[in-house]
C-alpha cells in the first residue's frame, strides 16, 4: 500500500504522514493543484524496480489524495507491527501476519473495557476477536448501530453474531455509556469465552429491513485464550455461522493480543 499526500498545511494530511513516517508505510507528495481539476486521476511511482500506475483518489474534504481503497484515510492509517493470527474466512485457514492495520475509530467505552481484561489469565494470554475488513483494517471488538424497534441486547446478539460469528448467552448484561456529545447511549460489555458459543445465531429478517437508530450503539470485547478461540472460529466457520461476516465484507477475524493493544493503542 503506498499513500499519496498534498498540501501539508492540513491537520489531517501532517497526522497521516507522521504515521506514516512512525511505521514505515511507503508514501510521495504530488502537487494539489493538478488532482483539483478532477477528482479521479492516475499517478506512476516505482515499486520494486518497476513502474507502476495506480488511480489516485482526491479528497476535498482534507486536501489529500491516497492510492488504496479506504474511505477514510485519517482513521485507518495506523501500521501495528507483531505477530497476529488471523483467520481467513474465504480460504476457511489460520494465517500469521507481522504486521497489520487497526481502525482509530474506537468509542469511549472501547477503550474502558480493554483495560479492564487481564492480560493473563491461568498463565495464559488473553486475545480478542477483532473483525477484519476486505482492505485488512481490524476493528477492536464488536461495534454496532441499534436498528428501530430492536432491543439493545438483541442488537448485542445481532452484531456479534454478524462480525465475529458467535452467539453471546441469552439475558447477557451490559453497562450502559452516555455520549452527550453527539447525543447517544452505548451499551457495552466485556465477555468472557464462557459466556458464548459458536453456534449461529439467527436474528429475525424483520431487524434488517428496520433503519438504524443512530442514537443507540453498543460495543463488545470478546476474550479468552489463543487455543479456545482458534477452536470456537473453526467452530462456527464449520457450522456456516461466518457466512454473516463476508455480507458485511468482513474477511478476516483477528485474534489479536490484550497486551498488545493495552501498549499500542492511545489509551
Amino acid at each position: 500500500m503506498m499513500y499519496i499526500f498534498g498540501r501539508m498545511s492540513c491537520i489531517y494530511t501532517r497526522n497521516a504522514v507522521n504515521l506514516c513516517k512512525r511505521y514505515n508505510i511507503p508514501f510521495s507528495f504530488v502537487d494539489i493543484d493538478k488532482l483539483t481539476k478532477r477528482e479521479i486521476s492516475t499517478l506512476e511511482y516505482k515499486k520494486g524496480g518497476k513502474l507502476t500506475t495506480l488511480p489516485v483518489i482526491f479528497k476535498k474534504k482534507n486536501y489529500s489524495a491516497y492510492i488504496g481503497g479506504y474511505s477514510d484515510l485519517e482513521k485507518n492509517i495506523t501500521k501495528y507491527k507483531s505477530n497476529h493470527i488471523i483467520f481467513n474466512i474465504k480460504e476457511n485457514k489460520f494465517i500469521c501476519k507481522d504486521s497489520i492495520i487497526i481502525s482509530n475509530y474506537l468509542l469511549t467505552p472501547t477503550l474502558q473495557d480493554l483495560l479492564t481484561i487481564p492480560d493473563i489469565s491461568n498463565g495464559e494470554f488473553n486475545y480478542i476477536l477483532c473483525p477484519g475488513y476486505i482492505h485488512e483494517d481490524y476493528q477492536i471488538g464488536v461495534t454496532g448501530t441499534s436498528k428501530t424497534d430492536e432491543t439493545i441486547q438483541n442488537t448485542l446478539l445481532r452484531e456479534v453474531n454478524e462480525e465475529v460469528g458467535m452467539k453471546l448467552n441469552k439475558n447477557v448484561k451490559y453497562d450502559t455509556f452516555l455520549d452527550s456529545k453527539k447525543k447517544r447511549k452505548i451499551a457495552h460489555g466485556v465477555y468472557h469465552i464462557q459466556e458464548f458459543n459458536p453456534e449461529k445465531n439467527n436474528i429475525t429478517n424483520i431487524v434488517e429491513k428496520s433503519k438504524d437508530d443512530k442514537t443507540r450503539k453498543i460495543s463488545a470485547l470478546l476474550y479468552g485464550n489463543m487455543i479456545n478461540l482458534k477452536r470456537m472460529i473453526l467452530e462456527t466457520s464449520a457450522k456456516g455461522g461466518l457466512n454473516l461476516c463476508i455480507n458485511d465484507n468482513i474477511i478476516y477475524i483477528g485474534i489479536l493480543s490484550v497486551k498488545f493493544l493495552k501498549n499500542n493503542l492511545p489509551m
